[in-house]
C-alpha cells in the first residue's frame, strides 16, 4: 500500500498537530506501507527539520512543493494562499490519480474538497468535530470520501448528527504516543538539573497551549487552583508568548516556560510531579483526543483530570484523579490529596503508564488500515 498524505500547512509547528501528522506518516511507515508526506512552501520560524525537531524515524519521504505564503492577518490573502498551496499539490500527485494501490490522505477541508472535486476519493481524517450547523462542502467531502477517520466518539457523534454517512464509514482511531521517546534515562533531579529547574519542591504543571482553535483549555482553572497550594513550585509549559502575557501579570508565582522544543518535553514531564488536564466542560471537551494525555501516561505521571467522557474513555479511578470541570477549589483538594500521598501518586503513575502501552501510532496506524481494508471489501 502507497500513502500519499497531503498536509497544507507548516511543519514543524509550535501546535499539535504537527506531532500529529509527523507521527501518523511515521506509524503508516512502521506497518510497511510506503509513506510520501505533501506539504507546501511555507516560511518558518522553527528553521529545524521536521524530522529531527519531531524526533521521527526518517522511514517516510517528505515532498514540498510551491506555495504562496502571507504573514498578514486576510481573510482573502488566506483563501489566495490555501488555493495556491492545494493546486501545486495537486498537481504533484495528479499522476497517481487513477493507481488503485495509492490511497490519498488529508486532515484539513480545503484540501480533502479540492481532492474529492477531482475524483481522488481521500481518506478524511476529521479531528474535534465542533461546527455548531452541517456545512454543504463538508457534506460533500464525507460523500466522495473513501472513508472517514474520527479522533473521537465524541467527533463521530457530531458527523453522525449533521450528515448523512454511514457509521460503518467511519472509524475511530485516537491519538497515540511514541512511548520509547518518553522512556528517558535521566532521574528527576538530573532532568531538573539539564532543564535549570532549582526548586526541591514537589511540582504540579499544566503542559500546553492555553487554548486550541480559540477555544480555552482550562489554564485559568488550573492558576487558580494552584495559587492556593503552599509548599509547591507551578509550572506553565508551553504556549506562545502572547497567548500567556495575561497569566503572567497577574500569577507572578508561578513559572511560564512559554514555548519549548518539542524534543525537551520528556525531560519537563520527568522533572515534573504532577500534571493537570483542566478541561473545562465545552465542545471541544467532547470531541478531544488530547496527544499531551498519552504522552503524559507514557511519561508516567501522576494524572489530575477533568471529569470528562472524552477524558474517561482512556483514564479511570486506578490510573488518574478527576475533579469536576471548572471547579478550581475542587482540584486544589485534589492536587494536596495525590502531592500528599505517596502511595495514590505511585499507584496511578504505574497504572498510567501500563495503560497507554496499546496506544501506540503504529497500533493506531493498523486500525485505520485494517478499517480501510475492511470497508472497500464491503463496497
Amino acid at each position: 500500500m502507497r500513502i500519499i498524505y497531503l498536509f497544507n500547512g507548516r511543519l514543524p509547528t509550535e501546535k499539535a498537530h504537527g506531532v500529529q501528522v509527523m507521527r501518523a506518516c511515521e506509524g503508516f511507515a512502521k506497518t510497511g506501507a510506503e509513506v510520501t508526506l505533501i506539504l507546501p512552501y511555507r516560511r518558518n520560524v522553527l528553521n529545524e527539520d521536521p524530522f529531527d525537531y519531531y524526533q521521527v524515524s526518517h522511514i517516510f519521504d517528505i515532498k514540498k512543493v510551491r506555495g504562496l505564503d502571507f504573514w498578514t492577518p486576510s481573510r482573502l490573502l488566506f483563501h489566495l494562499q490555501n488555493a495556491v498551496s492545494i493546486f501545486w499539490m495537486l498537481k504533484e500527485v495528479w499522476p497517481l490519480k487513477n493507481n488503485s494501490e495509492t490511497i490519498f490522505y488529508a486532515r484539513d477541508y480545503a484540501t480533502l474538497w479540492a481532492l474529492s472535486l477531482f475524483g481522488f476519493k481521500p481518506v478524511a481524517e476529521i479531528h474535534d468535530y465542533r461546527l455548531p450547523n452541517p456545512r454543504k462542502y463538508a457534506n460533500y467531502v464525507f460523500n466522495q470520501a473513501k472513508m472517514v477517520v474520527a479522533n473521537s466518539e465524541g467527533t463521530k457523534e457530531g458527523l453522525l448528527e449533521h450528515y448523512s454517512i454511514s457509521p460503518s464509514k467511519i472509524a475511530v482511531a485516537s491519538n497515540g504516543v511514541d512511548l520509547d521517546f518518553f522512556n528517558i534515562a535521566e532521574t528527576k533531579s538530573e532532568a531538573r538539573a539539564k532543564l535549570n529547574i532549582k526548586t526541591t519542591n514537589p511540582i504540579v504543571a499544566y503542559v500546553g497551549r492555553p487554548e486550541s482553535a480559540g477555544t480555552q483549555k482550562g489554564l485559568g482553572t488550573f492558576l487558580e487552583a494552584v495559587s492556593t497550594l503552599p509548599g509547591v513550585a507551578s509550572y506553565v509549559v508551553g504556549g506562545a508568548k502572547e497567548s500567556i502575557q495575561q497569566y503572567q501579570e497577574k500569577y507572578q508565582n508561578v513559572i511560564f516556560t512559554s514555548q519549548v522544543p518539542y524534543k525537551e518535553i520528556p525531560l519537563y514531564l520527568r522533572a515534573i510531579d504532577v500534571v493537570v488536564i483542566p478541561l473545562p466542560l465545552n465542545k471541544h471537551a467532547t470531541t478531544t483526543s488530547p496527544i499531551k494525555l498519552f504522552e503524559f501516561m507514557a511519561a508516567g505521571k501522576a494524572i489530575i483530570a477533568s471529569n470528562l467522557p472524552s477524558l474517561r474513555t482512556f483514564l479511570n479511578d486506578q490510573n488518574a484523579v478527576f475533579f469536576e470541570p471548572g471547579d478550581a477549589q475542587g482540584l486544589s483538594v485534589m492536587m494536596s490529596r495525590v502531592l500528599g500521598d505517596k502511595g495514590l501518586s505511585e499507584s496511578i503513575s504505574a497504572q498510567a503508564r501500563q495503560s497507554v502501552s496499546n496506544h501506540t501510532w503504529e497500533n493506531r496506524a493498523k486500525i485505520i488500515i485494517d478499517y480501510l481494508k475492511w470497508h472497500t471489501s464491503k463496497i
